[in-house]
């Protein structure tokens, strides 16, 4: 499968670090035939933080003067999108990092043209509308944790609790607001800490293979596969 990745420079934040992880292990588990990111580089801090990152993972940098405000990037991207999905017919799935509600309608003009479309965003920053119309949805801070994490190794069966739950309240779909209602109801509510607040996105995170989440009639509605 041929992957195109475009990065939000602007819009996503995050230190060398887990800018490393992040790109090392996209890169692992997909064949990246673009690879760029996009900020203005008039800006010290954005030389800082991506000079670094950008040599060491091949990533080119686009140049955006902010001609538009903060929607200049974005604007730049959804133009560069638009080429390639009809310029490069190879291209299988586009990645977008980023996490603005502006790339929805971009989003659902790549689906009109049988193209996969997944997102990596930060959770707090990104809209619900976002996360349910891409294919996958992946949480920066989840996709590039170290796996041994300690409440799983102090609560082993805590997952299976959550996915037993969430099987029996679904049954044959219910919207997020309602399953959240029954849930918390019920007293399972600390069971799933502060997952709760963002079902939907842990659902999508989490159990992808299980559960689809869709929008219908303007619900948030998770149903099982």
């Amino acid at each position: 499968m041929n992957v195109a990745l475009y990065i939000d420079g602007d819009n996503i934040q995050l230190n060398k670090k887990k800018l490393d992880s992040l790109f090392t292990k996209i890169k692992e588990e997909n064949n990246l035939i673009i690879n760029r990111v996009y900020a203005d580089w008039k800006i010290e801090h954005n030389n800082h933080i991506w000079n670094e990152t950008s040599i060491k993972h091949g990533i080119e940098e686009i140049q955006v003067s902010r001609l538009a405000g903060k929607n200049s990037t974005d604007n730049k991207i959804i133009v560069d999108i638009i080429e390639d999905l009809f310029m490069n017919e190879h291209i299988d799935k586009f990645i977008l990092i980023g996490c603005d509600k502006d790339y929805i309608h971009l989003i659902q003009k790549v689906h009109k043209y049988n193209k996969k479309f997944d997102v990596y965003g930060l959770k707090k920053q990104t809209s619900d509308i976002i996360i349910n119309t891409c294919d996958k949805y992946y949480d920066i801070d989840d996709f590039i944790k170290v796996e041994t994490n300690v409440e799983t190794k102090e609560n082993p069966n805590q997952e299976d609790e959550k996915l037993k739950l969430l099987i029996k309240f679904v049954n044959n779909g219910i919207s997020i607001s309602e399953l959240k209602k029954m849930i918390k109801e019920k007293g399972h509510k600390d069971l799933f800490g502060k997952d709760f607040r963002n079902l939907n996105v842990f659902i999508k995170t989490n159990y992808k293979n299980i559960f689809e989440v869709k929008i219908k009639k303007g619900k948030v509605m998770i149903y099982k596969k």
